[in-house]
C-alpha cells in the first residue's frame, strides 16, 4: 500500500514561495494480520528499491505537468515490507521552486512500479497511492500566527531532510523569537540540536516544552506523550542502568519499582511543570538490584522521575 501526506498532514494547499515536503509511505497491506509473509522490494543490477518509486502530477485539464520534485533517498538498498518496518520516503519541493508553478487545481500520485526491474523472489508489481489534489496558490497577505508557525516548520523540514542543520535551525528560531511558546517548534528544534551532537540543550528544550504544555492545559485528557516518548529516549545515556518497571497510582498511593545497580543511589523527584523538580524521596539503594518507592498522588497533575545520585 502506498499513501502520502502533504507537509506532515492532510492538507492541500501549497503556497507559492513555501517549502513542500511530501511524505511516501509504503506498508504491507496486510499490516494487521497477525501472521503475515514479508514482501522484499528489490531491484536487479545494483539498482536502489527507491527508482521503483514515481510522482505523477496532472493539472485541472488532466494532463501531466512536472513539478522540480527531489527525492531524499533511503539508506537501505532493499527493503522487506512486514509488521515491523515499512517504507519511507521524501519528495521535496524547495521555496523558489514553488514560485516557478503556476497557481490553479493539480492531482499528484506516487506509484511504486518493480514490474520491469524486480530480483527473482522479490516482488514484481505495481502500487499506487490514492490521488492527492493539491491547491498551488500566492501566500496570504496577512499569515495568521499558526500559518507562520506552519510555513516555518515546514521550511525547517525541508531544510532538516536535505541536511542543512544550520538553515533549519535559523528557521526555527526565527520562529520562536516571535513564539517561543509554540510546543512543535521546540520539539523540532530539540530534534535538530540531538542530531547535531547537542544533547544537553535538546533535553532542556523539551522540558521547557512540556512545561508549557502543562501550562497551557492543566488538567489535559492525556499527557503530551510525543514529547515524553522524545525525552525519555534522549536522556537515556545520563540515565543507564535505570529501568522503571512498575508504576501504579491505587487509592491515591503511589508505587514505583525500577531496576538499578548495586552500590548506587538514587532520588525520586516530582513536578508540576516539568521545569522545578522537588525530592521527594534520595539515598535509595539496593545490593538486589530492585528498588522501589511508595508515595501519596496529591492533588493535580505532577510529573515523576527517578535519577542517579
Amino acid at each position: 500500500m502506498v499513501s502520502a501526506t502533504l507537509n506532515g498532514s492532510s492538507q492541500s494547499e501549497l503556497y507559492l514561495g513555501q517549502a513542500g515536503v511530501f511524505e511516501v509511505e509504503i506498508t504491507h497491506p496486510d499490516l494487521w494480520e497477525d501472521t503475515l509473509e514479508p514482501i522484499r522490494i528489490e531491484l536487479a543490477n545494483d539498482v536502489h528499491w527507491t527508482n521503483a518509486l514515481k510522482s505523477i502530477v496532472l493539472n485541472a485539464g488532466g494532463n501531466p505537468v512536472v513539478w522540480p520534485l527531489w527525492m531524499r533517498q533511503a539508506k537501505n538498498q532493499t527493503i522487506p515490507l512486514d509488521q515491523n518496518q515499512i517504507g519511507q520516503l521524501f519528495f521535496l519541493i524547495s521555496p523558489q521552486d514553488t514560485l516557478t508553478l503556476a497557481p490553479g487545481n493539480y492531482s499528484i500520485q506516487f506509484v511504486l512500479d518493480t514490474q520491469t526491474n524486480a530480483v527473482a523472489g522479490a516482488w514484481s508489481g505495481t502500487a499506487d497511492s490514492i490521488r492527492k489534489d493539491v491547491s498551488v496558490k500566492a501566500e496570504p497577505a496577512n499569515l495568521s500566527d499558526v500559518q507562520l508557525a506552519r510555513s516555518a516548520i515546514q521550511l525547517a523540514q525541508y531544510y532538516a531532510l536535505k541536511e542543512y542543520y544550520s538553515a533549519a535551525l535559523n528557521a526555527l528560531n526565527l520562529l520562536l523569537t516571535t513564539q517561543p511558546r509554540s510546543i512543535e517548534g521546540l520539539r523540532m528544534k530539540a530534534t535538530l540540536l540531538e542530531l547535531t551532537g547537542n544533547k544537553d540543550a535538546a533535553l532542556t528544550l523539551l522540558d521547557d516544552a512540556v512545561g508549557i504544555f502543562i501550562q497551557d492545559n492543566p488538567h489535559p485528557p492525556e499527557a503530551p506523550l510525543d514529547l515524553l516518548n522524545q525525552r525519555s529516549v534522549l536522556a537515556l545515556p545520563s540515565q543507564s542502568g535505570v529501568k522503571i518497571t512498575t508504576a501504579s497510582a491505587v487509592n491515591g498511593e503511589l508505587r514505583f519499582e525500577w531496576t538499578g545497580q548495586n552500590g548506587v543511589t538514587y532520588r525520586v523527584e516530582s513536578s508540576a511543570d516539568f521545569r522545578t523538580w522537588q525530592p521527594e524521596a534520595t539515598g535509595l539503594s539496593s545490593t538486589t538490584g530492585t528498588l522501589s518507592w511508595n508515595g501519596i498522588a496529591g492533588l493535580g497533575s505532577r510529573f515523576f522521575r527517578v535519577a542517579v545520585e
